[in-house]
């Protein structure tokens, strides 16, 4: 096994990358020697407003490309800073040999699709056998994305038992978890479990009809680009037939399209309902820490910068006692801090993220009508379920049965649907309905949630869409 690592690979980089891991399980041993109180850090938040943190998933899509410099630079800066906040989290990686070399201090184990490795203060990182390591595409991240759906709703059924919500990021996403929490808790509150809901970064508005770079396909409603996404548990039921058959890769290959976007279609293939995720920065053109503002989510492009690295230590000046300490230590920033020369006004990574909102994160109040995409709106809910025992106390969450239109509100006394229920109001997160798949032919011919995964291509559109030829998915990173 090593000889073949050490022929693909420089023979230095190898034995720093080693070292590196041996070096983290040292630190994270002293890190609960000195955290008093906890056996792990997200006992720290075990629940906010009633939503418990092993109630969340966490899944992050990589890749082992670029000689493994992504796990360095982006997984293990999150594992030490937002992601030990979350008591579970998950990672997607191509198998690959020098994957499998740096994970053996963790606890390994098989599935049908899957080499999971459960690692100490970090991530379970899940090696996927059909994924490649391309970093944009059909192949690459667009087929981890079904893996992850598919390992949590098919392959672990009593982890998938207790989930309300899964979130999904790039490996460049930094979470506020205390916020996140906070938010999904006044999701729950309202009550739309019944609702097969998908949330994004964009306003909880319908965007244009079409996909992006697509000629024609204007029946396809957009709702914006799925990065960062969550999922709620509804959802997630909806997508067990599909994602065990690789849907969302297939859309994507048919679409010429990469995740975020092939979300989008997926979405709208499965009647899904859009939400929104109220103040993520997208950061779209990676700018450093001047993103960084107290009343956020979620903030994207937080990385190292290439120059941060002590390869060709000479060339950036790097003195050889710093190099050779870095040497030792996770890629070329410590384990719990920036790499020395590092300017974060450049290119911040998740340490500058970690100490900002440590120092000025603002709490924020989600669940108030008119604040953070929460709205009044008309309701029936399910009827009040009758105790069962007089000494019950605890006060069941209600759940929506219908959230009304205006339309609806026109035929209440005679919708046959409302079951005579009284309307009520209720503040809610604003969703709306991503519509229009159920019109098309290929929705009647086939059942894709219920039976049978059937994959939707231009074709099926009822003008037949074409990849434009002055956009490519290059171009558009």
């Amino acid at each position: 096994m090593l000889s073949e690592i050490y022929e693909q690979h420089d023979a230095e980089f190898v034995d720093r990358y080693f070292v590196s891991r041996r070096r983290l399980e040292l630190a994270v041993v002293m890190e609960r020697l000195n955290t008093t109180g906890y056996h792990h850090s997200w006992q720290i938040l075990p629940e906010v407003d009633g939503l418990k943190n092993t109630e969340i998933v966490s899944f992050v899509t990589s890749t082992g490309n670029h000689n493994e410099y992504l796990l360095w630079e982006r997984i293990i800066p999150s594992a030490r800073t937002w992601m030990k906040y979350l008591a579970h989290n998950f990672v997607i990686v191509e198998d690959t040999m020098i994957l499998r070399f740096a994970l053996r201090h963790c606890l390994n184990r098989e599935t049908a699709h899957y080499s999971v490795f459960e690692c100490r203060n970090e991530a379970t990182y899940l090696l996927s056998r059909k994924c490649s390591d391309e970093y944009y595409g059909w192949r690459g991240p667009c087929c981890k994305v079904d893996d992850a759906m598919n390992f949590l709703v098919n392959e672990e059924p009593r982890l998938f038992s207790e989930i309300k919500f899964m979130i999904h990021a790039d490996d460049d996403t930094y979470w506020r978890v205390d916020q996140l929490m906070a938010f999904l808790a006044a999701v729950d509150k309202a009550g739309l479990d019944r609702y097969p809901i998908i949330g994004n970064a964009q306003d909880s508005s319908p965007g244009n009809m079409g996909v992006w770079h697509i000629n024609n396909c204007k029946e396809i409603m957009a709702a914006g680009w799925f990065q960062p996404m969550l999922l709620n548990h509804a959802a997630l039921e909806r997508l067990k037939i599909p994602s065990a058959s690789y849907g969302l890769m297939d859309t994507c290959r048919n679409f010429d399209v990469t995740h975020d976007v092939g979300m989008e279609v997926y979405a709208w293939l499965m009647q899904f309902h859009h939400l929104w995720i109220p103040k993520v920065e997208i950061n779209g053109e990676h700018h450093g820490s001047s993103v960084f503002k107290p009343d956020l989510v979620a903030v994207h492009a937080i990385k190292h910068d290439d120059a941060d690295r002590c390869h060709n230590g000479e060339e950036k000046m790097w003195p050889n006692d710093l190099r050779y300490q870095q040497h030792l230590v996770v890629g070329c920033g410590d384990i719990d801090t920036s790499a020395p020369f590092h300017d974060p006004k450049r290119v911040a990574d998740m340490y500058d993220a970690y100490r900002y909102f440590r120092d000025h994160g603002k709490r924020m109040s989600f669940g108030k009508a008119g604040s953070y995409g929460f709205v009044e709106r008309k309701v029936v809910y399910d009827p009040e379920p009758e105790s069962t025992s007089p000494e019950t106390t605890t006060k069941r969450k209600r759940l929506i049965r219908h959230i009304l239109s205006n339309d609806d509100l026109r035929h209440v006394g005679s919708d046959n649907r409302f079951e005579g229920l009284p309307v009520e109001t209720a503040v809610i997160p604003n969703t709306f309905y991503i519509g229009g798949y159920e019109t098309t032919a290929h929705f009647k011919k086939n059942n894709i949630t219920g039976s049978s995964w059937k994959e939707f291509t231009l074709n099926d559109c009822k003008v037949h869409g074409k990849v434009s030829r002055h956009r490519s998915l290059r171009e558009r990173t």
